[in-house]
């Protein structure tokens, strides 16, 4: 009988995480492509895409405490890696509200590379357990991983704000100014 080989994701410890050497882990990667149209017209959109990228796993990673997500970076890429117990479609359908929130902002369509597959979690520097060996593949963030197990996602014809992230509005306007803009902080 042949084992599964898993594409692996890599940590320097894993201490202190609920995480094990050589465990098999559901893995997320999204990413929302640039629209060239706005890259070349407005001067202040890469550096928000750059923000909402980020704010992209730190929503995905909140929305699903209960499933433990981690977000682990390979080779500057970023994954989030889950405990297991998580509803794959719900993570597909947010990811889709983030790209549409995004649409919504910036009002402009936007597309992203979108991969769920499960992967192997290993140390660097630790052998592979041995009921594992015949099942560790290549490094994910080596290979070509969204021509293998990608999709592109589109954004709705009608996107909607959901509140999960900064809008392009906010981002442009920046920090509140004068005193007269900022909130009144009240102490007890």
């Amino acid at each position: 009988m042949k084992d599964k080989k898993y594409p692996v994701l890599y940590a320097t410890n894993l201490m202190g995480t609920l995480y094990k050497h050589c465990s098999i882990h559901p893995t997320v990667y999204f990413n929302i492509r640039l629209n060239e149209d706005m890259l070349k017209s407005d001067e202040d959109y890469q550096s928000y895409m750059e923000q909402i990228i980020d704010e992209c796993y730190v929503n995905i990673v909140n929305k699903f405490t209960f499933s433990q997500a981690l977000k682990v970076t390979n080779n500057k890429i970023p994954f989030i890696i889950f405990r297991g117990n998580v509803d794959k479609g719900m993570v597909k359908q947010f990811c889709r509200t983030l790209l549409d929130e995004v649409s919504f902002s910036t009002k402009a369509s936007h597309v992203a590379d979108y991969m769920m597959i499960d992967t192997m979690f290993m140390q660097i520097g630790k052998a592979p357990k041995f009921y594992r060996v015949n099942s560790v593949g290549d490094k994910l963030s080596e290979t070509d991983f969204l021509s293998l197990y990608g999709e592109t996602l589109e954004s709705s014809e009608k996107p909607e704000d959901a509140g999960w992230l900064t809008t392009y509005y906010d981002f442009k306007r920046g920090p509140a100014k004068s005193e007269e803009e900022q909130e009144e902080i009240v102490a007890w």
